[in-house]
């Protein structure tokens, strides 16, 4: 059985294109920091991702640090934030939105044990921090704001270069998340002013275990891994040469403006086919105001994991919410902090369409929908 793919936000399939680029380039094997010919062959093919990479987010090459993933490069910026605390000793406080990946709220929360004071953006409904709530947040004492760009649940695209405009005379640095967003959506680092950036191959059709943090300035972080040189001494390890070089060469491959076009008129099909299905039906995505490839939609009166496990067992797949706390049965943080209740919550099924997402997909789907709808 030929499956539809319908969680592309949890992760996305390995493009061809990709595919073969890894493998006409498994045999450079050698060390990028080696100084002769087999280590220089590696170093050319790494750098040239970065430059890749930092074209298609308007940084300069140096400005790239490569890393394991977006959890790692989220991990250092907030975790630079403890290093520079201890350092000091001097107060400080984190803002984020509720709405963050787990690697952002987790790692910040752990922060608290060592005295860092953390605090949290209200949300609109919309799924919209509220950004009139800043000045009485922002305290003098704040050292980093960290907001996602694009929400891996919703698909809401929040106010990144506004957040940074209204912070510009305060000494604090800003992070965004743009894990979910690159690829889809336009990323543009001079044009966001952000501090910290942080990006993961595999959400772009490259493979697994390997990621990027753009720095404006290297200096303002502290090493996470530490134990060489490598990455300006940023991030101890031997590059992952040739699946960085892949996660350079699927960025060469973006359609930003094509993908919009493309997933709002499935996600304009979908919506109106799954209205006609369930008229209570109430999306808490927007293509508005957010990526047009992300349906998160809530289905009263019946079980999102019930749903999600009737797809499944058809042959299509979906999520109840972010990837990782697909295994979990309690309600999205993301949903509870746009004011959706419980019941609602639970009842919420994710379809995140991909590049490879086809009108046979589509109609499987909504067949498949309509049947588990109507039981």
């Amino acid at each position: 059985m030929t499956r539809a793919y319908f969680d592309n936000n949890a992760t996305t399939p390995v493009d061809p294109k990709v595919a073969q680029f890894v493998t006409e380039h498994l045999n450079v094997f050698g060390n990028p920091s080696s100084l002769h010919q087999t280590g220089r062959a590696a170093k050319e093919l790494l750098e040239n991702a970065r430059n890749q990479l930092a074209i298609a987010i308007g940084a300069h090459y140096d400005q790239l640090l490569f890393t394991s993933s977006g959890s790692e490069g989220n991990n250092q910026v907030i975790q630079s934030v403890l290093f520079q605390t201890l350092l000091d000793k001097k107060p400080r406080h984190i803002l984020l939105s509720p709405l963050e990946h787990s690697s952002i709220r987790i790692s910040a929360q752990r922060l608290t044990q060592f005295g860092i004071d953390v605090s949290y953006f209200p949300v609109l409904p919309s799924g919209v921090i509220d950004l009139e709530a800043l000045p009485t947040l922002l305290k003098p004492h704040t050292a980093l704001i960290s907001v996602m760009m694009a929400n891996n649940e919703t698909g809401i695209l929040q106010p990144i270069q506004k957040l940074v405009e209204r912070t510009q005379n305060h000494p604090c640095l800003v992070h965004t998340d743009a894990v979910q967003a690159f690829g889809k959506y336009t990323v543009d680092v001079e044009g966001l002013g952000v501090d910290f950036l942080t990006l993961s191959a595999h959400k772009t059709y490259a493979p697994k275990g390997v990621g990027v943090l753009y720095t404006k300035n290297h200096k303002q972080l502290h090493a996470l891994i530490a134990g060489s040189s490598h990455e300006k001494e940023l991030r101890a390890g031997t590059e992952n040469v040739v699946f960085n070089a892949a996660f350079g060469f699927a960025s060469t491959l973006f359609e930003p403006d094509f993908n919009q076009a493309y997933f709002l008129a499935h996600y304009k099909t979908m919506q109106n086919e799954l209205t006609l299905l369930c008229p209570s039906a109430v999306f808490h995505s927007n293509p508005q105001i957010g990526l047009p490839n992300t349906l998160c939609v809530g289905f009263p009166g019946f079980n999102g994991q019930s749903i999600a496990m009737n797809c499944d067992l058809e042959g299509i797949d979906v999520s109840t919410g972010s990837a990782c706390s697909s295994g979990s049965i309690e309600p999205s943080s993301v949903l509870a902090a746009m004011g959706v209740s419980d019941t609602l919550n639970t009842s919420t099924i994710r379809i995140s369409m991909g590049r490879f997402t086809s009108d046979k997909d589509i109609q499987k789907l909504l067949v498949v929908l309509r049947s588990v709808l109507k039981a």
